[in-house]
């Protein structure tokens, strides 16, 4: 516990340093003070868990300093010496915040109780202040995994409503990406070991991920998201200007290398403007990442601005291949994608290479939708990618996505014609979505199944209707988000998919037994969250 002495007398510092010497509690006195004002300017550099100071001083008096100490330093404990005649004194600085009080002279058996009482309370302090530090990061991670999630979603560009998507990125505070003129570029990062060491990147995958994240706090216009599609790489949603841009793209190839011992090879898509364009950078990215040899030590690899037009999919193609799919038909998407390959090959190496790569990109993100956790098909996929970009034989590599292709679509197949997959399906889409819009008719367009069927099956499956469960998510949202004291109540509200605070508070409580603000202030005691059946 370390201690700061304040008196004017010097021979009164000297005795209670003397006597907190004696006492048996673990005491540094860190620093003396002859008044107030000095005590607060020793303070400001040295840190102190106690200060035991006296009422009459001068320049500035013990209660003058109580009270600016208290306003400066909250944490720090008070004690105030006194004698009888002072008491009035005591009690005003009693009021102002001082933590107990002390009469001269001092006995040494009511230090020891007095130290004993502060030190438990310090220390009784700190455990809560690491608590309460604890339920915030993890209120802050929800918060930025909430984002991140939300990133890939955009990028992949699989919604059906702009309007829904803008209102969700200024909801989650990127409201400089949901500005229509905004101009966006993604660049997809990958870490490489030196001298071939493959296994390397793995093993520090996550180190790696840390450092990205850190050099990305230090820019106010960049966020990173991942792909389960693409297990290697780090994207990265750019709205910097060109210098800045590549102050963060220096940061990350010197920092990989030096810490690390690591290469970054880095592909940065085209410039787009607006979030409704966010899938063209997101695939030209991944096409500029692809054409860096597997060799390659840390480079940058850009997409010319103009590159995918008139040598990608028509959306058309990407409209029947998407709903082909998910419909499960397996020979109808393998004829249409070798049909489409083919017609790119005999075009140019480019066209098949773009092609190939934005096939991939949509295979990817069925594979997400109907969460298809097989780990095989993303392995798949990513060795897909790594033949795409050697481009040994096209046939080789035709035949390796129209494989990938076939094993994806009988998945789909097998996930609709499960009742409890479709369900797992329709949940993970509640779960990603809960502050959209969400109706009977959406979900029965997004997963082309007739909407009573779906709803019946949903019950049967879980017992609840969907909207039972979306309010359900939406409020085990909110108690996440309500731990993070930046959030208004309002926010929380929003970011869970109301627009009144007031209608928002009335479902909490009924879902928690108590408001948002109690709930809040529940949290903060320490006290336990629990749902009413």
């Amino acid at each position: 516990m370390k201690i700061m002495i304040v008196d004017d007398e010097v021979q009164i510092r000297k005795g209670m340093y003397l006597k907190l010497n004696l006492t048996d509690q673990a005491c540094e006195v860190i620093g003396e003070a002859s008044d107030g004002k000095e005590a607060l300017e020793k303070l400001a550099s040295n840190a102190a868990d106690l200060v035991i100071t006296d009422m009459r001083m001068p320049v500035m008096d013990g209660l003058a300093f109580t009270k600016e100490c208290k306003k400066q330093y909250p944490h720090i404990k008070i004690i105030v010496l006194s004698g009888y005649s002072d008491f009035d004194y005591v009690k005003n600085a009693m009021k102002e915040g001082a933590s107990d009080y002390l009469l001269k002279p001092v006995s040494p058996d009511d230090l020891e109780t007095t130290l004993s009482k502060m030190k438990q309370e310090i220390e009784h302090e700190k455990v809560e202040k690491q608590e309460l530090n604890k339920i915030k990061r993890a209120a802050r991670y929800a918060f930025e995994d909430e984002r991140r999630k939300y990133l890939l979603y955009a990028a992949n560009g699989e919604w059906l409503n702009q309007e829904a998507v803008g209102e969700r990125l200024k909801q989650l505070q990127l409201n400089e990406l949901a500005d229509p003129d905004a101009v966006i570029r993604i660049l997809t990062i990958e870490a490489r070991g030196t001298d071939g060491e493959s296994s390397r990147p793995k093993k520090l995958w996550e180190s790696f991920r840390l450092l990205c994240n850190e050099i990305s706090s230090q820019f106010d216009q960049i966020w990173l998201f991942e792909n389960p599609a693409y297990p290697s790489l780090i994207h990265a949603v750019s709205l910097l200007h060109q210098k800045d841009e590549q102050s963060f793209i220096k940061k990350v190839q010197d920092q990989s290398k030096s810490l690390l011992n690591l290469y970054t090879v880095i592909g940065a898509g085209e410039s787009v403007t607006g979030f409704d364009k966010m899938k063209d950078t997101y695939i030209s990215s991944l096409l500029a990442w692809s054409q860096s040899p597997l060799e390659a030590g840390a480079h940058l690899y850009r997409e010319d601005q103009h590159s995918l037009q008139g040598s990608g999919l028509s959306p058309e193609f990407e409209r029947i291949m998407m709903s082909a799919s998910e419909q499960g038909d397996v020979k109808p998407v393998s004829d249409l994608i070798k049909k489409e390959l083919v017609k790119l090959g005999q075009h140019s190496a480019y066209s098949f290479t773009v092609g190939a790569n934005r096939i991939l990109f949509l295979l990817g993100t069925i594979v997400q939708k109907y969460e298809l956790k097989d780990p095989s098909i993303s392995q798949s996929i990513w060795l897909c990618q790594q033949e795409v970009r050697q481009m040994t034989n096209y046939v080789t590599v035709m035949n390796s996505i129209i494989l990938v292709s076939e094993t994806i679509t009988q998945a789909v197949h097998s996930v609709r014609f499960s009742g409890s997959k479709v369900t797992d399906s329709v949940k993970q889409y509640l779960d990603m979505h809960y502050a959209e819009d969400i109706s009977l008719s959406v979900l029965s367009d997004l997963f082309h199944m007739n909407g009573t069927y779906l709803s019946e099956l949903f019950k049967q499956q879980t017992g609840q209707n969907f909207t039972d469960y979306l309010v359900k998510v939406r409020m085990k949202k909110a108690a996440d988000f309500l731990k993070d004291h930046r959030l208004k109540i309002i926010d929380v509200a929003e970011l869970t998919g109301y627009s009144s605070a007031g209608y928002f508070s009335t479902v909490f409580k009924k879902h928690y037994a108590c408001s948002p603000v109690e709930y809040r202030r529940q949290q903060d005691t320490g006290s336990v969250d629990r749902e009413v059946d």
